[in-house]
């Protein structure tokens, strides 16, 4: 070997040896104090990339990498190469935005799964003066948390909701001085905010057509609390529009729920429903006939209600000399007021002869339809008392009238011709004596049957 160039060079290479013997020394390990080998990570044709996959666990460290964290990079959390800086804390790699109020443990609200873990900020806040429901829970932290202000805020509704509040219009709250605490009409669990949580109550319920109504289409004039509750308030119009039927000309009660609903206006009112069904000459009659007080509901349903004048005028015959019962259906129907009611059909005493031509009271004397007697002596004692020709008590005849008389003429002589023992000579001229014919009649009583 050639001295010269050991004596020349020799001295370089032992000074850069020992330059860099002291710079290893000085710089030693990037990433600090490490148990772990270079080629865990690196390999020898090059310092990067590192090996894929890593051989090295982050789950052996005290900050195992779970969620978001097992797919980011190194350098994201390890922004300087040694590691053992790195904090486990999450402020040290995520800024707070919420300046402190939640103090350092951001996992009482977030997860490593998602920074935006609405179930953990949902449960947080339920425990909070103000728990998070309905719309509540579907909208943005910083709807409500505009200022940044997240602790110690207000919790009633015109906090937020005042604006609102103040631009409604139907109806005005304003006007209406309706109470800033929404809550007493809506509520967080619906999805319209118009939709109404107020309860009408036992005094007014909202039921079917009503339930749909704008509170202006009742309360006109803002007044709530005095608002009129009778239906004539609101319906008036249609109380006085309307023509089939004329509720003003038939007198028709302003109570529109005696014939409506408010599940349907235009439900016909059927009077086949009640206790009173409409028949015959019914039908055709005005409501105001029979509902000429205007109470529709609770009416007596019995003719007499309704027919006391009729029968207290009725002559043939007449109906409150003969005391006749007041229920008018025993002898007139519905289809036609003349009484149907027959004599001979409906009774166990024909009406023959000069019995149909008088009148009811002459044989009804006192009143009394069905305990009138049918013998004939009951209505004929004064005629058979007063017969001379011959004298019925003296001779003692019978008083069943109908053996000697008919209903077709009650003057028709006995004949004694067309008896069995018709009188001849001495006979005839006997029976001229008014005493022989009386002693006659008499023995004839006794001892012979006299048959018409």
């Amino acid at each position: 070997m050639n001295r010269k160039f050991l004596h020349t060079y020799l001295p370089v290479w032992a000074l850069c040896l020992v330059l860099a013997s002291a710079v290893l020394a000085d710089v030693g390990n990037p990433h600090g104090q490490m148990s772990l080998d270079c080629n865990k990570c690196h390999t020898v044709t090059g310092w990067s990339p590192l090996l894929s996959p890593l051989p090295f666990s982050h789950d052996s460290t005290q900050f195992p990498l779970a969620g978001r964290h097992a797919g980011s990079s190194c350098l994201s959390c390890h922004t300087s190469l040694v590691f053992a800086e790195a904090q486990p804390t999450c402020v040290a790699c995520h800024a707070d935005v919420h300046t402190g109020q939640f103090g350092n443990n951001c996992e009482k609200c977030h997860t490593a799964n998602s920074w935006d873990e609405r179930m953990g900020m949902l449960n947080q806040h339920a425990t909070t003066r103000f728990p998070l429901i309905g719309r509540h829970a579907l909208i943005d932290c910083q709807a409500c948390h505009s200022s940044g202000q997240l602790a110690g805020l207000e919790t009633a509704c015109a906090s937020c909701h005042l604006d609102d509040f103040n631009k409604t219009t139907d109806p005005s709250h304003t006007l209406a001085g309706f109470s800033v605490s929404c809550e007493s009409c809506h509520s967080t669990m619906i999805t319209d905010w118009k939709a109404p949580n107020f309860v009408h109550g036992e005094a007014f319920p909202l039921t079917a057509g009503h339930s749909g109504l704008r509170c202006v289409s009742c309360h006109t004039n803002m007044a709530f609390t005095s608002t009129e509750t009778a239906c004539i308030t609101c319906h008036r119009d249609d109380y006085v529009g309307v023509a089939s039927p004329n509720h003003q000309a038939n007198g028709y009660p302003e109570n529109c729920l005696e014939c409506h609903t408010t599940s349907n206006w235009d439900t016909p009112f059927d009077h086949q429903t009640t206790q009173f069904p409409l028949s015959g000459r019914h039908i055709e009659t005005n409501c105001a006939s029979c509902h000429s007080s205007g109470q529709y509901a609770g009416l007596d349903g019995h003719c007499w209600s309704c027919h006391a004048a009729d029968y207290e005028t009725t002559s043939t015959p007449d109906h409150q000399e003969i005391q006749l019962p007041h229920q008018c259906e025993g002898c007139h129907t519905a289809q036609n007021w003349d009484a149907s009611f027959d004599h001979n059909r409906d009774t166990q005493f024909e009406l023959t002869g000069g019995h149909v031509m008088i009148g009811c009271k002459e044989c009804h004397t006192g009143g009394s339809l069905e305990s009138t007697p049918m013998e004939c002596v009951s209505c004929h004692l004064d005629d058979y008392n007063g017969t001379t020709t011959p004298d019925h008590a003296a001779t003692q005849m019978p008083t069943t009238c109908i053996d000697c008389h008919t209903t077709e003429t009650w003057d028709q002589a006995f004949d004694h011709q067309t008896t069995s023992f018709p009188l001849t000579g001495q006979h005839v001229r006997l029976l001229a004596s008014s005493a022989t014919s009386v002693a006659c009649l008499k023995a004839l009583r006794a001892s012979v049957s006299i048959a018409i």
